[in-house]
């Protein structure tokens, strides 16, 4: 079944399209957010992904031009490395429910043949939108053949999920064959990585395809930003959105299929029975129910990284951050209004776009607003408990320990003193909830590699 809520019949479809348009411009909108952290269910063990240098130029989709590294952190001082690699690009982690398993994608990053390749493909694929759709999911672009799956010989092989076709949510009717003829660019290849917890072993490895944002090579750094694997709450199935839509993946039975398209962003509620979502409008889809409500909400006011469930109930969206209107707005997992809670910010800077990071306590009592060099700590009332400001640091991320008695963020500095912007997460820093530094631990510089050669 599928409601829309809050606007005339048919007006919803309309909305949806804003998608596409979002899709292109949340390089503007995510300029100073970085890769999603998670606490292990204990709250002992924070694991995170790091990318050096971080920056924005355009080989962000190219192999050996940057490292990314997989990390834990346990009891707030002991630092454990899991993956360090510059061939793939590594997304953020998420936990299983019993703690034992760490589960996050490796993107195949594209030598420079396979990218130029890929541009002409793009262009091509413009003009075929309201032709097949197997025009757009064309592989030509990989004229090189692609890498082992598995960097380390000791890893399984990667088996390649079975795409099923027997989805009864609404949303993969009709909406996601209209979702993908908008969207030009391949598919992108994928490992979903399964590790142990406590040895660090790969456990499973799937290979997956995610359908990415339109915007070429910004696709690899949104999928960097905002690309964040969540367990069900039974843990045999893990979701994530890849800025164009919402899809789930069984490695148990080896399935893969799409539960909302289009999505930009997309969070599982503490229980797991409702997935929020945004994408022209509030999707709130209930897989195990049969049920999707879309509520069109005007969401190029919201920010893309300001959605968060204050209970399993509530989800919040946070709206116009730059703006003296700036609010939380709270909707029922139903799709109706609770309330909207004003936030009376002072003037802080958020350049030109509506950057603004949230994340709420699992207790529902406090909440931390991160706009890079200005953060916030509040109660869930909107009264502001500390603003911290930052001069040539950058906090990001903020992530709250499951008992709600600690914030983690990192860190972001300038490696080099003549930089002008933050280029690496030098620290993980913990505080109370109302903002009161408690710890912080070092995260040492990752060895670059060598510039590549111009061919």
């Amino acid at each position: 079944m599928v409601r829309p809520v809050g606007t005339r019949t048919g007006a919803w479809k309309a909305g949806l399209a804003v998608a596409v348009v979002a899709a292109g411009l949340l390089w503007h909108i995510l300029a100073c957010t970085e890769s999603p952290m998670a606490f292990s269910p204990s709250g002992k063990d924070l694991a995170f992904v790091t990318m050096e240098p971080y920056s924005h130029d355009d080989d962000l989709n190219l192999a050996g031009t940057r490292v990314y590294r997989l990390m834990v952190l346990s009891e707030g001082r002991n630092l454990r490395v899991l993956e360090e690699t510059s061939r793939y690009m590594l997304t953020a982690p998420a936990w299983s429910p019993d703690g034992r398993h760490i589960a996050y994608l490796r993107i195949l990053l594209l030598e420079k043949e396979q990218r130029d390749r890929l541009k002409e493909v793009i262009e091509k694929n413009k003009g075929l939108r309201d032709q097949q759709r197997s025009a757009l999911d064309a592989d030509a672009w990989r004229q090189a053949p692609l890498p082992p799956a598995a960097p380390g010989a000791a890893e399984p092989e990667p088996r390649a999920p079975d795409s099923t076709e027997d989805i009864s949510l609404p949303p993969a009717g009709p909406l996601v064959g209209w979702a993908e003829t908008q969207v030009t660019q391949p598919r992108m290849p994928a490992i979903l990585v399964i590790r142990d917890a406590r040895t660090g072993r790969v456990v499973s490895a799937t290979r997956t395809a995610s359908k990415p944002v339109d915007h070429e090579a910004m696709s690899f750094f949104t999928a960097y930003l905002t690309l964040r694997p969540q367990y069900s709450t039974d843990g045999h199935i893990i979701y994530w959105c890849t800025g164009s839509e919402v899809v789930a993946v069984n490695p148990e039975e080896n399935k893969q299929w799409t539960v909302v398209a289009p999505a930009s962003v997309a969070a599982l509620s503490p229980d797991g029975a409702t997935i929020a979502a945004l994408g022209g409008s509030l999707v709130l889809c209930r897989p195990q129910d049969n049920v999707t409500v879309h509520r069109r909400i005007g969401d190029d006011d919201a920010s893309l990284s300001g959605l968060a469930w204050v209970d399993k109930d509530t989800v919040a969206i946070l709206r116009n951050p730059r703006g003296t209107d700036a609010r939380l707005d709270l909707f029922r997992a139903d799709g109706t209004p609770a309330k909207s809670i004003p936030l009376k910010l002072p003037e802080h800077e958020t350049k030109d776009s509506n950057t603004g990071e949230l994340a709420v306590a699992p207790s529902g009592s406090h909440m931390v607003l991160a706009f890079g060099k200005d953060v916030f700590f509040l109660k869930m009332d909107g009264t502001i408990l500390r603003h911290w400001k930052g001069e040539a640091e950058v906090l990001a991320q903020p992530t709250f320990t499951p008992d709600s008695r600690q914030v983690a963020m990192k860190l972001m500095t300038a490696a080099a003193k003549d930089a002008k912007e933050p280029d690496r997460a030098s620290a993980i820093v913990f505080f109370s909830p109302d903002g009161k530094e408690l710890s912080r631990a070092d995260v040492p510089a990752a060895r670059l590699p060598a510039p590549a050669a111009e061919k």
